[in-house]
């Protein structure tokens, strides 16, 4: 019994190794088994790192200047992210062109000042949300703060759709600047700016 059981073991290995799969294999990677952590990962090109330290400069020169604003509605803002007018943004101008209104500012859009400054709208969109998340999530406090939140992500679903949960993106200055002075903030404090989503939240 224990000869049978030798033989098959044996007939099992000899099957493994006549697959094809080791006769693909090179002897080098044959050495190198487990070393391939960086298989998937993109290759170093000397014109991308090139790319980036000129996306810096450009980021630079965006700031305390509204020169790269193209719809003419922007205003300076305090970083480089947020430096972006709306015709840098694919979505917004697809909705600009579905709206026949090709080449204009988003602002400009009739549905924005609906989805994004109407009170009404947003009342009944933070009640929405405050249904979904919950109060412990409402983070703003006074009634201006709650409406610029949703009015930010209203432009968002607006021109996205459905990002999913801790998915964001930055809102050009044209629309943040419009959607504020709607709604200022009444302490003369600033404002909060673009973040990211939380880690621990994922």
């Amino acid at each position: 019994m224990a000869e049978g059981n030798s033989d098959s073991e044996l007939s099992l290995n000899l099957d493994w190794s006549s697959s094809s799969f080791e006769e693909d294999v090179n002897e080098n990677e044959e050495d190198n088994v487990g070393t391939n952590a960086y298989l998937f990962e993109p290759e170093y090109r000397e014109e991308a790192a090139t790319n980036t330290d000129e996306d810096i400069g450009v980021g630079i020169r965006r700031l305390l200047n509204t020169e790269w604003c193209l719809c003419t509605r922007c205003g300076i803002m305090p970083t480089m992210k947020e430096s972006k007018c709306c015709m840098e943004y694919k979505q917004m101008q697809d909705k600009m062109v579905r709206a026949g209104m090709q080449g204009g500012c988003i602002t400009s859009h009739p549905g924005f000042e609906h989805v994004c400054l109407n009170e009404w709208v947003l009342q009944l969109t933070y009640l929405s949300y405050r249904q979904q998340y919950g109060v412990r999530d409402v983070l703003p406090h006074s009634r201006e703060e709650q409406y610029r939140h949703i009015a930010y992500r209203n432009l968002v679903r607006f021109c996205y759709g459905y990002l999913g949960r801790l998915n964001r993106v930055t809102l050009p200055a044209c629309a943040v600047l419009k959607i504020r002075k709607a709604f200022p903030n009444p302490e003369e404090e600033g404002y909060t700016g673009f973040k990211l989503g939380k880690l621990e939240e994922i």
